[in-house]
Order: structure tokens, then C-alpha cells, then sequence
């Protein structure tokens, strides 16, 4: 399917899955329009308009043209895509319609309500959490793991929209975000924790709850000065998905489960680090942070701050990306406020 669309489609992307379905003959009869989740949701607030679609959610699906933004149509057509049911490509918070009616009392809220297109969650989770979106680097540890560089203006994807572990993204304004994305972030630490867990009960020891867990591995993590490096690719990577992880320079003296969570730790910031290309994210002013492993855990913390050797400051936001959507919708909303009210992150918490 490469070969043959001359762009890069993964298991996952919305194209791919179109593509397999056509290609099999089986695209529902009559099928009208394809959709992400939350475009559904957002046409559905506003009655029965067909789905748009931003960029930052349109390019999640593949065979998409980053520098104009808009579907790449040669591409779309050689994957044997209808190009007629992907859905119109809108600016980023652009206002697609308003609440209605039956969908207010279904609902419970107001009719008349301003409706933007919804934005890829981390577009939105940056928008939240950058300060100076072109002079921070941006580090969300959730499940998984993202790092984020949002370019300057006027920067071009061209042939380098992706490269084997990192990719361009579109970013409110028309800019482009590079990022990088590992599989395990904070499902890597929370395996530690679980194993804890597990082999107190194999011994038959008393209970450990998981947090009794998280608190002692900060706790010996913190002093530890690490003898031994862990790649930490328990679920491989989208890029390399047969990879698994391992665990380097074990001795007699070196595998204590302080050293293994110092490792651990900085082994899940180091390995986004070396996923994205040192030229995109090099001479930022600040790491800014995100994501409730690493807002939960001091370790983490430090971690980061050691491996990019950048001052950390966390967003506080309990989450990021709902509170940037709300941003990004922002302008729409802002005649309804009133002069005397304004969309502030105070206003989202």
C-alpha cells in the first residue's frame, strides 16, 4: 500500500482502514461520510451536517497533504479511497455550527451554543501547556509518552514529513509540531510498580497496594546514581513494533530496585529524547510537563530535568487537553462572554 500511494500508512490510521475496507468490498452501501469520534460528536451537537475535520485530526488518518493542509488526492486515490467521504478539511477551531435543539434537551445544555471543530488531543494538550510554543519542548507521560516541538512559522514538511521514529504534525496557525511517541511511558513505570506487587505476593508477603508501591520506588529511586540503562519497549514502538525492552549492565551489585526505577526513569525520557532529532528541540528555553505519571511521580521528574538538561516546570493542569480544546475554541465563545470575562486557565480547572 506504500509502494503503491507513494505515502507512509500504519495499522491504525483512518485511511488504512478505509483503504482495507474498499479494497475488500466492504464500505457500507451508501456510505455518505467517514469520521473520527470526536468530529462525529462535534457535527452531532449541531444536528445532521455532514462531518468536518481540522488538520491536526485530518493528518492523524494518513494521505494528507501537510503543507496546504488538505487531503493529497493522488494518494487517496491510488489507496482506492472515495476521496467524496473523507470530510472537508476546516481551520483549526473554526466554527462548524451551534448547538440544536434536540440535542440540548438530550443533552442538557444550552441551544445556541457556538460549536468549533474539534483538534487532535496533542495539539490540544500543547495549546494548555506551552508558554512560548517555539522556545519550550514539550513532555506529556501518560500511558504512553510524547515529545513535542512545535517549529517556527513558515516552516515546511516537504520530503521530511517523517522520519523513522518522529513525525510533523499540524499545529494551530499553520505551523507544524514535530513529535516523537513512544508506546510506554507511564505504563512503563506502572509495570514496576505491578511487578512489585506481584512478586510480594509470590513470596507471600503482606499486600502492597500499588501507591504503597509508587511512593517507595520515588523514595529509593531518588538517591540511586544508576549502574545500569533500561530500554523500556515492553510494547515495542509504532516504528519498530516487534522491538522489546532490556535491561543493560547488570552486575552482582547493580540490579537493586532503587537503581532499576532510577534507571527506569530515566530510561522512559531518554528514549523520546533519541526518538526525536536533536535539531528539531536543541536551545529550548524550558521543558514544560504534563501527564499524570510524570505530575505524580518526583522521579520522573528528575529524570527529566537530568536527561534534557533543561529547567521543568508542570502545566498543573489535571488535564491538559481538555482545557486546550476549550482554548482553541476560544475566539468562537468570546462575544458570548461578555466584556467583562475572558477564557483564562482559571476558568478550566
Amino acid at each position: 500500500m506504500n509502494a503503491r500511494t507513494g505515502a507512509e500508512l500504519r495499522s491504525g490510521f483512518g485511511c488504512a482502514t478505509l483503504a482495507w475496507f474498499c479494497a475488500r468490498g466492504r464500505l457500507p452501501e451508501g456510505t455518505a461520510s467517514a469520521s473520527t469520534i470526536q468530529d462525529w460528536i462535534a457535527t452531532r451537537l449541531c444536528g445532521d451536517l455532514r462531518p468536518v475535520t481540522d488538520p491536526t485530526d485530518g493528518a492523524s488518518w494518513g494521505l494528507f497533504d501537510l503543507d496546504h493542509p488538505r487531503w493529497n488526492a493522488g494518494a487517496v486515490a491510488a489507496a482506492g479511497i472515495p476521496e467524496a467521504i473523507l470530510p472537508e478539511i476546516v481551520a483549526c477551531g473554526q466554527r462548524i455550527g451551534e448547538t440544536c435543539r434536540v440535542e440540548s434537551e438530550m443533552f442538557g445544555i444550552p441551544r445556541g451554543i457556538p460549536v468549533a471543530a474539534a483538534i487532535g488531543d496533542n495539539q490540544a494538550s500543547l495549546i494548555a501547556t506551552l508558554r512560548e510554543p517555539e522556545k519550550d519542548l514539550a513532555l506529556g507521560l501518560g500511558t504512553g509518552g510524547q515529545l513535542s516541538a512545535v517549529q517556527p512559522a513558515g516552516t515546511a514538511a516537504g520530503q521530511t514529513a517523517r522520519g523513522a521514529t518522529w513525525e510533523y504534525r499540524p499545529y494551530p496557525g499553520g505551523r507544524l509540531v514535530a513529535v516523537a511517541a513512544s508506546l510506554c511511558g507511564g505504563s512503563a513505570w506502572q509495570w514496576l510498580a505491578e511487578t512489585i506487587q506481584g512478586w510480594t505476593r509470590e513470596l507471600g508477603f503482606p499486600r502492597v497496594t500499588k501507591e504503597e508501591a509508587f511512593t517507595l520506588l520515588n523514595e529509593l529511586g531518588t538517591p540511586a546514581r544508576g549502574g545500569i540503562t533500561v530500554h523500556p519497549h515492553f510494547l515495542g514502538e509504532r516504528h519498530d513494533p516487534g522491538r522489546r525492552a532490556s535491561i543493560e549492565g547488570i552486575s552482582l551489585a547493580t540490579l537493586s530496585l532503587g537503581e532499576l526505577a532510577h534507571a527506569l526513569a530515566e530510561g522512559i525520557c531518554a528514549n523520546l529524547r533519541d526518538m526525536l532529532p536533536v535539531a528539531l528541540w536543541q536551545g529550548r528555553a524550558r521543558l514544560m510537563g504534563s501527564g499524570n505519571a510524570l505530575q505524580r511521580n518526583p522521579l520522573l521528574q528528575n529524570a527529566a530535568r537530568a536527561v534534557f538538561g533543561a529547567p521543568l516546570h508542570m502545566s498543573g493542569l489535571r488535564e491538559a487537553a481538555a482545557a486546550g480544546a476549550a482554548l482553541n475554541a476560544g475566539p468562537i465563545l468570546t462575544p458570548r462572554l461578555g466584556a467583562r470575562e475572558t477564557l483564562r486557565e482559571d476558568h478550566l480547572e
